[in-house]
């Protein structure tokens, strides 16, 4: 058994590595996406074959990975012409995390629309085992609003429950196999938040920031950084006017900084322009970098040009490792942007740059994080706000003299990141693991990578300052000896 040689996964990669899921005691055969569907909602052991296509049937979207058509499953009684097509449903049975983004994001398709087989979408995901990319699939799902409690109520059928809908041994035995580690990570991520909290994603879900509410859905961890983030972004859409917003993300690597600070323009659907602030050398170097972002959008441009571009409209702009300036001077033509949210770009011109969001990324503050997590009474558990903001607080203070007070007065809301707890390390270990099973010649068993992400987590070669990085190393090197 080997692994292919691979190069290893950037930290914005953390939680995107899902591409393989776990499986039972012994793989199953492969099925097309019919037989998918009659797997779990047909009392029949055999499938009827595909009837003809018809103006009343929804075509096929694809092709499965074993070359099978996805057409619909024969029906006693063809179905009307003002039946909903169930597309959603069989790009999730031809196990295409793509295509179910597709339907979700362009309104083609609702998490909520009907199914035909009695059971929710995020059901029949769950209790489904012959997904390979399943951990993905819950996970855009939830991002566009399945409920989980429904899951929970039905399929682990929780006592005092209003809904009185049952399920078969066999299906209600597959809904609890069907959720890995990751899986049950974010199938609970909602519950993680305090009342205040939701308050504070109902209000930020009712701005035109509200894409950014699934973030919570791409990164493992962090709480209390989303909710303070989702806290001043809900602030900063009821100002109006100018309104310059500054947001500095700390910490230690590989705890997801660079991540999010790339994921708020792909949500947002707004170009992005990343620089990586070490090769400033003056104050005439910041306006002339080319973004380094693997996937921003305009990598020809530079910094000036990128703004006169997008003035007035909303844009993103990463300043990564910001502290890592050869002169801190270098930094002084923030200045103005960040104070009254325009600059002088273009000779005689002003360049509107209110629309910005500003984004810094720094490994400053690790030493106050640590401090601060090892006096917290459950310091393997997320803190209280109070816990949380006194710890920005003091991040805050200690950095003045690094970025200079004048700067940092701009910066609107710092926000540390935290070291991973016991179920989130796990979390990203399986993600790992899902991940290098791909490359690899056979199938491991759920036990067996279950096993892998527990010896990885408790492996000494483990550097829990380094975070998903190092985990990922250590994943991958438990993985080739399997």
């Amino acid at each position: 058994m080997s692994i292919h040689n691979q190069p290893e996964p950037e930290v914005a990669q953390v939680s995107s590595f899902y591409s393989l899921e776990l499986r039972g005691q012994s793989s199953p055969p492969r099925l097309s996406p019919e037989q998918n569907v009659a797997h779990l909602i047909s009392p029949l052991p055999s499938v009827a074959p595909p009837i003809a296509t018809s103006p009343n049937i929804a075509r096929p979207l694809s092709t499965s990975p074993t070359g099978h058509l996805l057409t619909p499953v024969a029906q006693s009684t063809p179905p009307s012409a003002s039946s909903p097509r169930p597309q959603l449903l069989f790009a999730i049975a031809s196990d295409e995390p793509a295509e179910v983004e597709r339907l979700l994001s362009t309104g083609e398709a609702s998490v909520n629309e009907p199914t035909g087989t009695g059971q929710g979408l995020l059901e029949f995901t769950v209790a489904n085992e012959n997904l390979k990319n399943k951990t993905e699939i819950v996970k855009t799902l939830l991002k566009y609003g399945a409920d989980p409690d429904q899951l929970k109520r039905k399929g682990l059928q929780v006592p005092g429950s209003e809904d009185t809908t049952t399920f078969s041994p066999g299906l209600a035995k597959r809904l609890d196999e069907g959720m890995n580690p990751a899986v049950k990570y974010y199938l609970n991520r909602p519950e993680s938040l305090d009342l205040e909290s939701k308050a504070t994603l109902k209000a930020l879900q009712a701005s035109s920031f509200a894409p950014l509410a699934k973030a919570k859905f791409d990164i493992i961890g962090q709480d209390r950084v989303l909710e303070e983030f989702y806290r001043v972004l809900g602030r900063h859409s009821q100002r109006k006017g100018w309104n310059a917003l500054v947001i500095l993300l700390c910490g230690e690597s590989g705890h997801g900084k660079s991540f999010l600070a790339q994921k708020v323009g792909t949500l947002l659907n707004v170009p992005t322009h990343t620089i990586n602030m070490t090769a400033l050398r003056s104050q005439h170097d910041l306006w002339q970098c080319l973004s380094t972002g693997i996937e921003d959008a305009s990598p020809h441009l530079d910094l000036g040009e990128f703004l006169i571009e997008n003035q007035g409209n909303r844009c993103v702009v990463v300043l990564d490792e910001i502290e890592k300036v050869d002169d801190p001077k270098a930094l002084n033509p923030l200045l103005l942007p960040w104070d009254i949210g325009r600059c002088s770009l273009e000779q005689k011109k002003h360049t509107d740059t209110s629309q910005v969001i500003w984004i810094a990324t720094s490994n400053l503050g690790r030493k106050i994080i640590t401090e601060h997590v090892e006096k917290w009474k459950h310091p393997d558990a997320p803190p209280s706000r109070a816990e949380y903001m006194q710890l920005a607080t003091a991040i805050r203070r200690s950095i003045s003299e690094i970025l200079g007070a004048s700067l940092l007065s701009r910066i609107t809301v710092i926000l540390p990141f935290l070291p991973f707890t016991e179920t989130e390390k796990i979390a990203i270990g399986t993600e790992a693991a899902l991940s290098y099973q791909q490359f690899m010649d056979t199938q491991l068993t759920a036990a067996d990578l279950e096993g892998i992400v527990t010896a990885a987590v408790r492996d000494v070669n483990f550097v829990e300052e380094e975070g998903a990085r190092s985990l990922y190393r250590v994943v991958e090197a438990h993985m080739g000896k399997a």
